[in-house]
């Protein structure tokens, strides 16, 4: 019989969603599969669901994680898993009849340690908004990846571990619950950078994300508290990796317009907030004052407002910047009246 495949699905108030994805798995060509759902305090009727599938399913698995976190209740599932291989897929979304079999496939046939798949981006009505996808690249190891490492960031297929499959006696360090963003690409970084690893892709596109019309104000004010400290630690990483491997210029450049963008985006995120002047203002100064700030160059920007946006942060215009962040903040309400 071929290997194992343990699929952990972290839950949390998923009763809208989870039926839709506990089908696609059990809908898997691949048949040696074990699901684990890892209900990570729950508090809608998701539980009721999730047991009702367990009672007629029995390669199906409820836990409950007490620890709150996608990153604790991932690693829970972890140690819960039977199988050799290990990938995760997200609660409200769903993956393809193939998924499991195409990613095992390649791996097998690369000899490798993770298989990479594409992603299609959906809206909550079902339309198609993007598909993600690479060109089939063969079992190769770290210090080679840089090309294919770049494209992967760019079609943003890097930070999710929701599109690979993991030979889960590779995983050495579980996922960072500290961080609640970017704690994906923490744990892919450390899994792709060890030097026994052997890395593969397919052009398949095989994982369907939901893209929800709306985020909550509790959400995008969650994230928002820790987004910029969350994008500097990221640059950073990615800065070692790339040092520690010897990748050239042209890496470092992706990185660094990559993560000048993420920064605009931090400051653009702060405006949708409905905040006083002077949370505002604590913000920027927060923003302005960051010594990793003067080290993005941003001579690529092809936008001039986004040049004039960074010139203001270099310079540390804050009273300016703050008024800025209260205009957008009145043309965002104006527009979803």
């Amino acid at each position: 019989m071929k290997d194992k495949i343990s699929i952990i699905v972290p839950v949390y108030n998923s009763e809208k969603y989870i039926e839709k994805c506990l089908k696609s798995l059990l809908n898997q060509t691949y048949k040696n599969i074990e699901i684990l759902i890892v209900d990570n305090n729950s508090t809608d009727s998701t539980a009721n669901i999730c047991h009702e599938y367990v009672l007629k399913n029995k390669n199906i698995k409820y836990l409950f994680c007490e620890i709150k976190g996608a990153s604790a209740a991932r690693n829970f599932g972890i140690k819960n898993s039977s199988g050799e291989f290990i990938c995760f897929i997200d609660a409200d979304d769903y993956i393809e009849e193939n998924y499991c079999e195409c990613l095992f496939n390649a791996i097998i046939r690369n000899k490798s340690d993770i298989c990479i798949c594409g992603i299609r981006r959906i809206n909550e009505s079902g339309c198609v908004l993007q598909e993600c996808s690479i060109k089939e690249f063969s079992g190769i190891s770290v210090y080679c990846f840089e090309k294919e490492l770049i494209k992967l960031y760019e079609n943003l297929l890097l930070n999710s571990p929701t599109n690979k499959l993991y030979r889960k006696s590779k995983i050495r360090k579980m996922f960072d619950n500290n961080y609640q963003i970017g704690e994906d690409l923490l744990f892919n970084l450390e899994y792709l950078g060890q030097s026994d690893i052997s890395i593969c892709g397919i052009k398949e596109v095989l994982y369907n994300y939901i893209i929800f019309d709306k985020l909550s104000f509790f959400k995008l004010e969650y994230y928002s508290k820790n987004r910029l400290s969350s994008t500097i630690n990221l640059y950073n990483e990615m800065i070692q990796f790339g040092k520690k491997y010897n990748y050239s210029s042209i890496f470092f450049e992706k990185v660094n317009n990559i993560y000048a963008n993420k920064i605009l985006f931090c400051y653009k995120e702060w405006s949708i907030i409905n905040e006083p002047f002077k949370k505002k203002k604590q913000r920027v100064l927060e923003l302005v004052y960051n010594d990793y700030i003067k080290k993005f160059d941003t001579n690529n920007f092809k936008e001039l407002s986004k040049k004039i946006i960074f010139i203001l942060i270099k310079t540390k215009k804050v009273f300016i910047l703050t008024i800025i962040l209260m205009l957008l903040g009145e043309k965002y309400n104006e527009n979803n009246k």
